[in-house]
C-alpha cells in the first residue's frame, strides 16, 4: 500500500477556489500507470477538498486538505478510515485509492471548464407545494414510510447538479428526516437535500450530516 501511495504522490497543498475540470475517469486495481480511461468525468473543486463524479454518477468526496503528507514536489493527499485521496496541485490529476482492496479511481488529464456562468444562468421558477413531491419519494425508499417524521424544512436555494458534465440548474431544499427501520427503531434524524427544477424533483441525497452540503455546490442549511 505505501508503495501505491507514493507512486501516486507528486506535490503541497493550496487552498482551493470553486471550479469545474473536465477529465478522463478510469478505475482498476493497485496501480494507475496503466488504466485506461473510460468516459470523460467532472471533477469539482471547492473550498479545501475535491467531488469528483464517476460512471454511475456516485460522487467521490475527499476529506479535507487541511493536514496532509508531503511526499514529492507536486502531490498532496489526504485519508479516511477507508481511502487514500491524491490530488495533483496543478489541479491535472485526482487519485482515490481503497486500502483495503487497493481499488483505483482516477480522474486524469483535467481541464479547467470555463464555460459555466452561474451568475447568468437560468434557474427557472421558485418550486412551490414542493414537500408532498419529497414525501412521495421517501414513501418508496424509507424501510417504515408512515412512520417518518420531517422537521427543518428550509425555503428553497438556488443550485445546480451536474448529470454527464451538462450543469442543471435549478433550486435544492435541506431537511431532516426521522424514521423507523425493520426493526421498529428509529434511526435518529438524517439531513437530506433534494433538487428540483421546475418543480420537479430530480434528485434527493444523504448529506452526510453537513450543516454547509458541499457536492458541486455549497448550499447553506443553517436552521
Amino acid at each position: 500500500m505505501e508503495k501505491i501511495i507514493y507512486c501516486l504522490l507528486l506535490f503541497p497543498f493550496f487552498v482551493f477556489a470553486d471550479d469545474f475540470y473536465n477529465c478522463k475517469y478510469a478505475m482498476g486495481i493497485e496501480t494507475e500507470e496503466n488504466l485506461n480511461y473510460l468516459a470523460n468525468a467532472t471533477v469539482r473543486v471547492t473550498n479545501d477538498r475535491f467531488v469528483a463524479q464517476d460512471l454511475t454518477h456516485k460522487e467521490h468526496k475527499s476529506p479535507k486538505f487541511t493536514e496532509f503528507t508531503e511526499f514529492a514536489d507536486n502531490l498532496s493527499i489526504a485519508e479516511d478510515s477507508e481511502k487514500v485521496y491524491v490530488l495533483a496541485n496543478d489541479r491535472t490529476k485526482y487519485v482515490i485509492t481503497t486500502k483495503i482492496s487497493n481499488l483505483v479511481f482516477k480522474w486524469g488529464n483535467c481541464t479547467l471548464d470555463l464555460s459555466i456562468d452561474f451568475e447568468n444562468e437560468k434557474f427557472g421558477n421558485k418550486p412551490v407545494n414542493f414537500f408532498p413531491k419529497i414525501k412521495s419519494y421517501f414513501r418508496d425508499v424509507l424501510k417504515d414510510p408512515d412512520s417518518a417524521k420531517y422537521s427543518n424544512i428550509s425555503k428553497p436555494q438556488k443550485d445546480f447538479i451536474i448529470e454527464y458534465g451538462k450543469v442543471i440548474t435549478g433550486y435544492s431544499v435541506c431537511l431532516y428526516v426521522n424514521a423507523k427501520n425493520s426493526f421498529g427503531s428509529y434511526t435518529g434524524k438524517k439531513l437530506y437535500w433534494a433538487f428540483l427544477k421546475d418543480n420537479k424533483l430530480l434528485r434527493v441525497n444523504d448529506a452526510q450530516d453537513s450543516i454547509v452540503i458541499t457536492r458541486w455546490h455549497n448550499i447553506s442549511c443553517s436552521y
